[in-house]
């Protein structure tokens, strides 16, 4: 992992920091160290104890959860602008998780150290990064009520249009390119379901031009995925 320069401008892509002024950001960012993660490589690994609050500055982390019995659950895939390891603020808990480059990724990293002399300095900071945990817990609680009792089929559906808006690009006048290599097996970790139910659902996508295979990645339908993106 290459480490880099402090680099106060991580500090401004937060929203835990949204409104300070120009000494607190300096103070902050005198510690918050800027690093590239090599593609293949671990920000973190599942069982390590949580020590900072990264930011995604560019490029993306999956992050995957091995259950006891062995299973592989996919959490989610970070992209710019994302942020994890926040719970680090309130207790020493290890992580949830591995955190993987799935390309080379630049993230910012705060320790809880620094963090808590800034909310002691400045205790206006404690109420925001309560109103920013408030919202990853209600986006979190939408996307479980939103999958909740659904048949696999919407879910997949509902996963591919969510990876669109939050990683697509145009890809011609009616199509959006999800940038992520997935793999069925991937996918069906996602949603829970078995690699071969998976399989079946995203060829029936296929046959009805819902989803297409563009190399090693998937395409949507644009309108599909603005009228149905956010899981509503």
């Amino acid at each position: 992992m290459e480490m880099l320069k402090p680099f106060v401008t991580c500090l401004r892509d937060l929203d835990l920091f949204e409104g300070l002024d120009s000494q607190a950001f300096e103070s902050v960012c005198a510690t918050a160290l800027k690093r590239l993660v090599p593609k293949g490589s671990y920000l973190f690994r599942q069982g390590d104890i949580a020590a900072e609050l990264l930011l995604i500055k560019s490029g993306k982390v999956k992050l995957l959860q091995v259950t006891r019995e062995g299973r592989q659950i996919i959490h989610g895939v970070l992209g710019p602008g994302d942020t994890t390891g926040e719970h680090m603020l309130f207790s020493r808990t290890e992580q949830p998780c591995d955190a993987i480059a799935l390309e080379e990724t630049c993230v910012c990293g705060y320790s809880r150290e620094r963090l808590e002399v800034l909310i002691r300095q400045y205790p206006s900071v404690a109420v925001q990064i309560i109103g920013h945990l408030s919202r990853k817990l209600d986006e979190a609680t939408r996307k479980m009520e939103d999958l909740a009792g659904l048949p696999v089929r919407d879910k997949v559906v509902r996963l591919m249009y969510r990876l669109a808006q939050k990683h697509g690009r145009p890809l011609g006048p009616e199509r959006t390119l999800i940038e992520l290599d997935l793999t069925q097996s991937e996918i069906a970790s996602m949603v829970g379901a078995s690699r071969v139910m998976v399989a079946n659902i995203l060829g029936e996508l296929r046959n009805t031009g819902i989803v297409e295979r563009w190399g090693r990645r998937y395409t949507v339908k644009r309108d599909k995925c603005s009228a149905q993106g956010s899981g509503r």
